[in-house]
């Protein structure tokens, strides 16, 4: 029994005549899975795909959770490379550019659904921090992104091109990155602000941030960061009744 939502069309597939593989990749090793296929014109399901979760690539979940830690500090060859030694599986550089980009996808969505923390849950004084950090772009990736800023095609840049007196051979641009939290005050004297080792008694007691989330934005910049911050910052704060402290690091032109 399949149900339907109302003005939903429900297509039946017919059974293939043969079954269909497919390659999964876990940290294991490789396995190629036999599925019964259905399908008509162009179109091909397997119900065993659901029933194993399997993911929409051969890459495992766990494979993938992985590689992504990886990803995170090292370039994308670095990071094959590391899972190669560790794992003895290979993986193409491009597949781990492509995973990366599809898990980073649903990330904005994620966030925006978040729900609000509940009152009772949060700290007394809402926290506000951004900062920003300058990150070296290859040519081609800047001028496609002065491309989309100026609506203007610039002249493509010769490969031997040769760099001016104060030239840089790379151009930095400037990555936003915010985060919003809640916590409860932290009192202290003078004695134990000052004194060495009654600073290290009071972090025993220091109070941790509550529902911390961060945001950070390379292509649209501060603009876009500071309109999620204030935002956030309503929602959690709709009132205004709880005091709010903003520590922002950043340079203005």
């Amino acid at each position: 029994m399949v149900k339907v939502e109302p003005g939903e069309l429900l297509q039946i597939l017919p059974r293939l005549d043969s079954s269909r593989s497919r390659s999964y990749l876990s940290i294991f090793g490789d396995v190629t899975i036999e599925r019964t296929g259905y399908g008509h014109d162009r179109l091909e399901v397997a119900l065993l795909d659901a029933r194993l979760h399997l993911p929409r690539r051969q890459y495992s979940y766990l494979l993938q959770q992985w590689l992504a830690a990886f990803v995170i500090d090292d370039a994308h060859a670095e990071a094959v490379q590391k899972l190669q030694t560790i794992l003895g599986i290979s993986i193409p550089v491009r597949a781990s550019e492509n995973l990366n980009r599809e898990q980073a996808s649903g990330v904005e969505l994620f966030q925006d659904s978040s729900p609000v923390p509940e009152p009772s849950q949060e700290g007394g004084i809402i926290m506000v921090s951004a900062d920003c950090k300058g990150v070296p772009l290859v040519r081609s990736a800047l001028a496609g992104i002065e491309e989309d800023e100026t609506r203007e095609t610039p002249a493509p840049s010769s490969p031997h091109h040769r760099r001016g007196k104060g030239e840089k051979a790379n151009t930095k641009r400037m990555a936003a990155v915010g985060a919003v939290y809640t916590i409860e005050p932290f009192v202290r004297t003078i004695d134990e602000v000052i004194d060495e080792l009654q600073r290290k008694k009071a972090k025993r007691r220091r109070p941790h941030p509550q529902h911390k989330r961060v945001r950070a934005d390379l292509l649209l910049g501060k603009v876009s960061l500071f309109v999620w911050l204030v935002d956030e910052l309503c929602r959690r704060n709709p009132e205004g009744t709880n005091p709010d402290i903003s520590l922002l690091v950043m340079s203005w032109k």
